[in-house]
């Protein structure tokens, strides 16, 4: 069952930061090795994760990985919950990031701080000089107002054929399913896999859907494929993408305190 936390969660009361409107966070129960992710207006239901997977939703880190933040405990990257989190769709993205961190200090006790670093990261590209975009790469058509229109009357709406929900997108344990995101919501999201920061710098605007598959044992772009291929190959072999490494300046969080979190 979620707990209401906040009325009307995009508005910030005297003396109070804006909460999301309900957060559900159980121990996960049963298998351990596969997890899952999935984002839609409003609504964001995660299985089998960590907090170092859903730190991301309170501080500019990246998602699912360990650098990029210090003074984690072991039990941060090894202990995995189920969580569900709703909030009034539309909300800006600062906003998103004050109710996680209110979140994160109500249900985890926790505090942190940025240094600033030079690091190595991946700015996320389109591959073929000539612009051309990989066959898994299409624009989206949906009228993302319109579906949570139809999801606030009650109506939610149908997966697509790919399996993700319309202006949508789930996380597996093989790939990326998107049934309409932006490249700068891809781009945080291929830190983990890709094992460094990622920008987007494709130029590409708008939604876009896809399927992308790829094998999360390998970070290597020369490393022999297992049943799908690296991620830097399926990005430019399924998107017409890929990642140029630089260096360049990023956030390191450190870590100040940290408890485990209160469950519901």
């Amino acid at each position: 069952m979620l707990v209401l936390l906040a009325t009307v969660a995009a508005i910030t009361l005297a003396g109070q930061e804006p909460r999301f409107d309900a957060v559900s966070i159980k121990r996960h129960v049963g298998d351990t090795f596969n997890g899952a992710m999935a984002t839609s207006p409003g609504r964001y239901r995660a299985t089998n994760v960590t907090l170092i997977q859903i730190i991301g939703l309170g501080w500019d880190v990246p998602m699912g990985i360990a650098f990029g933040i210090k003074g984690l405990p072991p039990w941060a990257t090894q202990e995995s919950y189920d969580v569900e989190i709703v909030w009034p769709p539309g909300t800006p993205p600062d906003q998103m990031r004050q109710m996680g961190r209110a979140m994160f200090a109500e249900r985890f006790s926790l505090s942190a701080h940025y240094e600033e670093i030079d690091d190595p990261s991946y700015a996320l590209t389109i591959a073929r000089p000539d612009g051309r975009l990989g066959p898994q790469l299409k624009r989206s058509t949906i009228d993302c107002d319109a579906v949570e229109a139809e999801r606030r009357a009650g109506n939610p709406p149908k997966d697509l054929p790919n399996g993700s929900g319309p202006c949508a997108m789930k996380m597996s344990g093989d790939g990326i399913v998107s049934g309409g995101i932006s490249m700068t919501t891809l781009a945080p999201n291929l830190t983990g896999p890709a094992g460094r920061q990622v920008v987007d710098r494709t130029g590409l605007d708008g939604r876009w859907e896809f399927v992308l598959h790829f094998s999360r044992e390998e970070r290597d772009p020369n490393a022999p494929l297992g049943l799908y291929p690296s991620l830097f190959s399926a990005l430019q072999e399924q998107l017409g993408l890929k990642l140029v490494p630089f260096v360049g300046k990023n956030k390191l969080l450190v870590i100040d305190h940290v408890e485990r979190p209160t469950e519901n």
